[in-house]
């Protein structure tokens, strides 16, 4: 079916990226489909650093082609980061353009992809270093895998012909693919390996306190009133008590606990003014680690602690108000002994993971990889902004939106990106 193939480290092609494909008249899941949103293969030439800072003017009059990802000599523009983003999201950013919480919602998803972008560059790279090869058995075998996904061969057949019509070098997606998987697993058994019982014993004395020691924990119903533009501290903590002095007399005709939580809860839904009245009816969850302190505040959290379990607290301090609580549950802190069994299932992945992403972050420095993140964060909300002013001037004009946002997603193009590259 495919002609004898052997990768050539020599040339630029594309690193192939899996993604979902729908097959609806098919009765088994998806294949692993094969997509040309890719991300450039790396050159066996000496990477060279390109300028990758646009001037004022470039970014100010295409703030699109500000550049956002340096791959030894490869230079990525926003426009190309952009085809990443999924279909969905880009949909969305076009129809609620103007929110303020979406802007960061898509920056975190084009950063996790961009991220996976490097790592699997990395990868490509160090397997060409190491002169891994994709043999034509194990594209076969790839493409095996693939076609057992298909009711038929006539619809197997479609499926890679979608691919050569669009002028994909399907095999050279496919090689890249296993290189990279045959790569990743030569590190992690590497990795593995090192992580002698001496060296589990050294990573775990130095992360205990924050990998193997669960802090205490109390879980509540709470409710809660704040002071400011409604009432002064005084008057709100004055409310709260008429409020906590109500659930008690309600708490001294019942005794199962049960029947007070719903009663706390009825009295947050109608009552209490944070969050976790409108969307939990109450329920707070507290561990007590100096990192909560700051939003919630000391003095609550330390006021939680010496309320015995199934009790009602008196009223307690929190940021810009009070609350009074039910404990409904009291969990200790504890540290993991090295020689707990899940300690040691977790040791092997937690020191792969660091000895990964040190990896990771040694190779980008060899290679000359840089990641302009407070680019991405401004080149998205330019986005968001041109879509805004697209969706403003379609309402004035009765027309549909002419929306900056790609309702699909666009594949990365030019010299490193292109599917069709030989």
């Amino acid at each position: 079916m495919f002609r004898r193939f052997r990768f050539s480290s020599a040339v630029l092609m594309t690193v192939m990226s899996l993604v979902p494909l729908c097959f609806t008249h098919c009765g088994k899941s998806s294949p692993p489909a094969i997509s040309s949103e890719s991300t450039p293969t790396p050159s066996m030439a000496s990477p060279t650093i390109v300028e990758a800072t646009p001037t004022l003017e470039a970014q100010v009059s295409a703030w699109d082609q500000t550049v956002i990802l340096q791959l030894g000599d490869e230079t990525i523009t926003y426009d190309r980061i952009r085809g990443y983003m999924d279909p969905r999201k880009a949909a969305l950013m076009s129809q609620v353009s103007g929110k303020t919480d979406l802007q960061p919602y898509l920056v975190e998803q084009l950063d996790k992809k961009i991220e996976q972008v490097i790592s699997q560059w990395l990868l490509l790279k160090e397997a060409q270093q190491n002169k891994l090869e994709a043999t034509p058995q194990d594209i076969e075998a790839f493409l095996a895998q693939a076609k057992a996904f298909f009711k038929d061969e006539k619809q197997y057949a479609a499926y890679l012909d979608s691919f050569r019509q669009r002028g994909t070098n399907l095999e050279q997606l496919i090689a890249n693919q296993i290189l990279i998987t045959k790569m990743e697993s030569l590190l992690k058994k590497k990795f593995l390996e090192e992580a002698t019982p001496e060296e589990k014993k050294k990573w775990y004395d130095a992360n205990v306190e924050k990998c193997f020691s669960p802090p205490a924990r109390t879980d509540v119903r709470r409710v809660c009133l704040l002071y400011g533009e409604k009432r002064t501290p005084e008057e709100a903590s004055q409310e709260l008590r008429g409020l906590l002095t109500e659930v008690q007399k309600k708490f001294e005709t019942v005794q199962d606990v049960t029947d007070r939580i719903e009663i706390m809860k009825e009295m947050a839904i109608n009552h209490s003014e944070t969050e976790d009245a409108r969307f939990s009816s109450g329920l707070h969850n507290v561990y007590h680690v100096p990192e909560a302190w700051a939003a919630l505040g000391k003095e609550y959290c330390d006021g939680l602690l010496k309320v015995p379990l199934y009790e009602l607290s008196d009223i307690l301090p929190i940021p810009s108000g009070y609350a009074f609580v039910y404990v409904t549950r009291k969990v200790g802190g504890i540290v993991q002994s090295f020689d707990n069994p899940t300690v040691q299932g977790l040791l092997p992945q937690l020191i792969l993971r660091e000895k990964t992403q040190a990896w990771k972050e040694a190779k980008s420095a060899e290679h000359h990889v840089q990641f302009f993140q407070d680019r991405l964060a401004e080149c998205v909300q330019k986005d968001l902004e041109t879509a805004k002013e697209a969706q403003s001037m379609a309402d004035l004009s009765g027309g549909e939106s002419a929306s900056a946002i790609p309702e699909t997603a666009t594949p990365l193009s030019g010299k490193g990106f292109a599917a069709d590259e030989r």
